[in-house]
């Protein structure tokens, strides 16, 4: 292997990353492809967050057959375009990075079902490339919000006052702010598209009662999420229960997702050819054919689950978000933030193609919510920073968490429980190394700097349980 590769290679086992993942990292192709070493032009590698947003800029895309990896270690040719794991590719000269969308959730998600998902820190390893490879690394400015990590590095020279050109809307959430979407869209007779949370918004409902389940401090409608039910307004969450607290009757499940809007367009007038569906059941050519189908204008909605669909220009004149808040949900030590970008990525492409943006969210005291409906851009990111510093969170700390798809046990460090010493545990929905979505145990670790005889023992715990998985960021 190339001196510098290898050297990059031993330098990231250190995050936990496993040999076998890292060398078809490095090694793409089935045949073992180094750099030449001979003579050539610099080479640009441009990054985009997922495929979706790839597929909206002309460029040559970095691709995984012989022929390409060949061109690309000859340094036969100068400008590529590709996602996170194009840097594994044998680069003959590659002298800049360029990161396009750097506070996109795409880049940090470790959901992904691919052999990729331990790759979970891209700004960590971007680092780490740079300093080896002796490339420049840059942060290409959008129109959508960045990261907390670049406001702290750019608040003095940046202008963020420009991500509040807005057309948004605020409505009352679900079907009854909807009412006055679609009557303008039908009066009009504008194209729509529709965001919907992949599985709908759930709530336990008594039909004894007539009533939702409400949190016991705030009285708001409590959301059910996965198996736990949580107040978005107080910050709280608890254990998901089957019987009404007040009458003892059995508790009902209300989801509103794409089968129950629907139904609920049906009633407001629509025909059945008038609405598309793009939802993560459907198969590729059915995607396709929906998507196909509404961009010519043989549909008149659109209802997705799929968020990078609604940066997609179809011919759309409106786009509704019934339930705002969902976007600031999940298991993602980063749900604010990364709710935060979604909503300044969609507002963005709104205000540049003239759309009117409906965002179901009125009377919402969620954080994030409020200060986007105000215009308070800084004040969110300076409460990020407050909590981040308060609780050791990156970059004021480290955080490495362990996914285990059983619960440990029988494993002490310094006579502790693992689950003792772990400043969190939680339920954490993942892939398995079979390829299967489930629950996995998260034990979540965060401290200022993370002690190396802890990571010691984490790595002793890894090679002793194949079922384990590690999500690490530390500072280099």
């Amino acid at each position: 292997m190339n001196p510098k590769r290898y050297d990059f290679f031993i330098r990231s086992l250190k995050f936990f990353i496993p040999p076998g993942t890292l060398l078809k990292f490095l090694m793409p192709s089935t045949h073992p492809i180094e750099p030449s070493g001979l003579k050539s032009k610099p080479q640009t590698l441009n990054i985009f967050p997922n495929m979706k947003t790839l597929n909206r800029v002309k460029g040559r895309k970095v691709l995984k057959s012989k022929k390409s990896i060949l061109n690309i270690a000859k340094g036969q040719d100068s400008e590529f375009y590709g996602l996170f794991q194009s840097l594994g590719f044998p680069f003959n000269n590659l002298k800049k990075i360029n990161v396009f969308e750097e506070g996109n959730p795409s880049y940090r998600s470790f959901y992904k079902k691919n052999r990729y998902s331990w790759l979970n820190d891209p700004k960590t390893f971007l680092n780490l490339y740079r300093d080896v490879f002796d490339c420049e690394v840059s942060y290409v400015d959008s129109d959508v919000s960045p990261s907390v990590e670049s406001y702290l590095e750019k608040v003095k020279t940046n202008d963020y006052q420009k991500f509040f050109k807005s057309n948004s809307i605020f409505l009352k959430e679900g079907e009854s702010g909807g009412t006055k979407v679609v009557k303008s869209c039908l009066k009009g007779n504008k194209k729509l598209s529709v965001f919907l949370p992949s599985k709908g918004v759930g709530h336990l409902f008594c039909r004894t009662c007539k009533k939702n389940t409400q949190c016991p401090i705030c009285k708001k409608t409590l959301t059910l999420y996965k198996y736990e039910l949580k107040c978005l307004d107080c910050d709280d969450s608890w254990p998901k229960i089957s019987r009404c607290d007040v009458c003892g009757s059995k508790l009902h499940v209300l989801r509103q997702g794409v089968d129950y809007f629907y139904n609920w367009f049906l009633n407001e007038g629509f025909l059945h050819d008038d609405i598309e569906v793009v939802s993560s059941e459907k198969k590729p050519k059915e995607i396709k054919d929906s998507l196909g189908s509404f961009k010519k204008g043989f549909s008149k909605v659109l209802l997705t689950t799929d968020f990078e669909f609604l940066r997609d220009d179809f011919g759309q004149k409106v786009i509704w978000i019934p339930y705002l808040r969902h976007l600031f949900l999940g298991d993602d030590f980063r749900s604010y933030e990364n709710g935060w970008w979604k909503i300044h990525a969609i507002n963005s492409f709104c205000f540049k193609k003239g759309l009117d943006l409906f965002l179901g969210s009125k009377g919402s005291s969620l954080f994030p919510v409020k200060c986007f409906e105000k215009g308070e851009f800084s004040k969110f990111y300076r409460d990020e920073i407050e909590a981040r510093k308060q609780f050791d969170y990156p970059p004021f700390g480290e955080i490495l968490m362990i996914v285990s798809e059983r619960k440990i046990k029988n494993s002490f460090y310094n006579d502790l429980d693992l689950e003792d010493l772990a400043s969190d545990t939680r339920f954490v929905r993942v892939f398995d190394s079979r390829g299967k979505e489930k629950n996995h145990f998260g034990y979540i670790f965060q401290s200022r700097k993370i002690e190396e005889s802890f990571k010691k023992f984490v790595k002793d715990l890894i090679l002793k349980n194949e079922n384990i998985r590690i999500y690490y960021e530390g500072s280099l």
